[in-house]
């Protein structure tokens, strides 16, 4: 059967902070990459709109496309239908993931080096596994490097966000306890849905609870995705000598350190990123983790709600709907 010469993609043509999707075109027409010597070539299934994404397409995020246009999309699965011959640990019919598709993934067809591709375990979901290389991941990296004892606190905010209810579900696994916090009532729901058992409103109204709730238990990690005020009041529930890592920044506000967090809690403050964590992370160590989320994905441990689908040629409704507050899921393309 020859291989696809043409496919439909979803290509970044220009840089639009206020409405990104108008920056965004569909090419039915698109030609299919070369298939080179380690590389495979995969036909995709279905891609999540990520935060990440949208800031690509803002001109915003930390590493944007060298030039345009160009193919859209960090994350997604797919199945191989072609491997160059000296590729070995792939095969034709393989369901893969990868942490680096380097030509995108809000297309039909797209070629990748077979060293940056996962197999998915017969048993996950393609749909679940189009999720599964950055939110978990960096879950993982938030928790298990903490190497914390069964039983011990966690705080977060956006506990409702994919790397939040990842963060929990992780972390449950794992024996810790979460304490979670939300900034819309609505979300109190998604979580718990997810298997969230403490989960809060950011308000004083809830105060006293959680104080009952933590009693004399240490909570030495907290994992902030919002920054600002949310940043600080997160900071209330550290103990003294805790560490608050920061891995977003969804208000766009700086975080206000009070001197007295830092002079009487002697609070640490550090950020964390997917990307550098994995460059410093050993290959055992990475296997352990893909083993790890892979089995949980099949013991039925991760819940990633979907809201909506769209087909590909689709994609700038598929952009609105996932700026829309208050969604109740991942938006997802299918290719």
């Amino acid at each position: 059967m020859p291989l696809p010469t043409h496919r439909i993609s979803a290509l970044l043509a220009s840089h639009t902070k206020a409405t990104p999707w108008e920056g965004v075109q569909v090419d039915k027409m698109h030609d299919v990459p070369a298939l080179g010597l380690g590389q495979c070539l995969v036909a995709m299934q279905h891609a999540p709109i990520n935060p990440a994404d949208i800031n690509v397409m803002e001109g915003t995020y930390f590493c944007l496309p060298e030039k345009l246009p160009a193919v859209l999309g960090m994350e997604g699965c797919g199945q191989i239908i072609a491997i160059a011959s000296d590729v070995e640990n792939h095969k034709v019919g393989d369901l893969v993931v990868s942490l680096n598709w380097v030509n995108g993934t809000y297309t039909q067809y797209t070629v990748v080096p077979a060293e940056n591709l996962i197999v998915v375990p017969q048993g996950v979901s393609p749909k679940v596994a189009c999720m599964m290389a950055i939110n978990p991941p960096s879950a993982w990296g938030l928790v298990a490097p903490w190497k914390l004892n069964p039983g011990e606190w966690i705080v977060q905010n956006a506990a409702n966000s994919g790397v939040g209810l990842a963060v929990m579900q992780i972390a449950k696994a794992l024996g810790l306890n979460v304490l979670n916090i939300v900034r819309r009532p609505e979300a109190v729901d998604i979580v718990r849905a997810a298997g969230g058992e403490h989960v809060f409103v950011q308000d004083d109204e809830h105060v006293d609870t959680i104080k009952e709730i933590l009693g004399d238990g240490k909570v030495m990690v907290g994992l902030n995705a919002v920054g600002g005020a949310a940043a600080r009041w997160l900071c209330r529930w550290l103990s003294p000598g805790a560490t608050l890592v920061t891995y977003g920044a969804m208000s766009k506000e700086p975080i206000p350190v009070g001197g007295g967090q830092l002079i009487f809690k002697d609070l640490r403050f550090i950020g964390f990123h997917l990307n550098r964590w994995w460059q410093s992370t050993t290959n055992e160590e990475k296997a352990e983790m893909w083993e790890k989320l892979f089995l949980m994905c099949l013991e039925g441990s991760f819940a990633f709600p979907i809201e909506h689908e769209y087909p590909i040629g689709e994609v700038q409704d598929a952009i609105q709907h996932a700026l829309r507050e208050g969604r109740q899921g991942k938006v997802i393309l299918n290719m």
